[in-house]
């Protein structure tokens, strides 16, 4: 009884979130330059583990001289039970889109539930505080249309309030090699077009990382047009991991598939695919259908009988005028599990 009432208030909390994100993006025509803009959400609610949260999200939209969309996206967020995260996500071109840089910087102190690694772990395992600064930058530059090869660094600094064996905190630092193909007619809604995306992270002592192990991952994506802004977006993604990675940075399955927790199953193997249908219905409002499955695993090979999978619907609310920017809430259902979401923007 009390999961459904939290899931009819978690439905109308985005329906008052939409309300008032559009009076937040009522801005006057001068006060911005054609083809910009922005979008403001509020963050408001209650959960077990947080206590009350309020916050908010905002997202500034810069077309840039060859077309393509620069974004920013901040959000700062706070509990009753002394919990704060605040992050700035870029997301810039460069030289007529020849140089693209994109990046996540963030601050938390925050407390999650972690499990032990595998594709059955049980519910929760404990719950742990980690408090500190991180980053992830990535600069590509295009040899081709289309193609950009560059390097990036990812870094973090995290203490635990509590660190019990074999969970601990440290520092997270480390090079990484990065090449895209990227053939979508835009970054925000795409209708048409490839997407793939190979990374090479190496993070070591040398450089200054508690943790020592080499991540390699895969991202494939395909979006076709079906008229009117209707979309069949489908999406395969492989990582493997090398060496020792802390158990906060080992490869999450509720990173590919809505019906997972943060953190429910890790390991360091990770394979998924998922397909979405996207259709706007009238108005402002819009509805997706989804699916995916996929599997963790530690040093064996994928079993296709072992996957998990999930399943659901999504509904959507455009905040931009221009850009199809949505607010999104997502209903997605797995085996034993399942899980709403708010986002803004598409999921892949």
């Amino acid at each position: 009884m009390i999961r459904v009432l939290m899931d009819c208030v978690c439905c109308l909390l985005f329906v008052l979130s939409a309300v008032a994100a559009e009076r937040g993006t009522e801005v006057p025509a001068d006060t911005l330059a054609p083809g910009r803009e922005w979008s403001g959400l509020p963050i408001f609610g209650w959960d077990e583990a947080t206590g009350f949260v309020g916050g908010g999200m905002v997202t500034l939209i810069l077309p840039d001289s060859a077309g393509w969309t620069d974004t920013w996206q901040l959000v700062g967020i706070a509990t009753t039970r002394n919990q704060q995260t605040i992050g700035i996500d870029p997301d810039l071109s460069f030289q007529q889109d020849r140089l693209r840089l994109t990046g996540e910087l963030d601050w938390d102190r925050w407390e999650e539930d972690y499990s032990l690694p595998g594709n059955d772990s049980p519910d929760s395992l404990l719950e742990l505080q980690a408090t500190g600064p991180g980053l992830e930058l990535i600069l590509t530059r295009a040899f081709l249309r289309g193609h950009f090869v560059g390097v990036g660094w990812k870094a973090e600094w995290k203490s635990l309030r509590e660190e019990l064996p074999g969970f601990r905190g440290g520092r997270l630092s480390g090079p990484g090699l990065v090449f895209t193909r990227d053939s979508r007619d835009r970054a925000i809604y795409p209708t048409s077009g490839w997407y793939f995306q190979a990374e090479n992270w190496h993070f070591s002592e040398s450089v200054g990382s508690t943790f020592d192990y080499r991540e390699l991952s895969a991202d494939l994506r395909r979006y076709q047009s079906l008229g009117s802004d209707r979309v069949l977006a489908w999406q395969l993604a492989w990582a493997r991991q090398w060496g020792a990675p802390g158990f906060r940075h080992r490869l999450s399955l509720a990173d590919e598939l809505r019906a997972y927790g943060d953190n429910r199953f890790t390991d360091l193997q990770r394979l998924s695919g998922r397909a979405e249908l996207r259709w706007p219905l009238f108005w402002k409002l819009g509805l997706s259908l989804f699916a995916g499955a996929g599997q963790v695993i530690g040093e064996e090979v994928l079993a296709l009988n072992q996957l998990r999978h999930s399943a659901g619907v999504g509904f959507r609310y455009r905040l931009g005028k221009e850009h199809r920017l949505n607010l999104a809430l997502d209903i997605a259902v797995g085996r034993d599990d399942m899980q709403l979401a708010f986002s803004l923007g598409e999921a892949f």
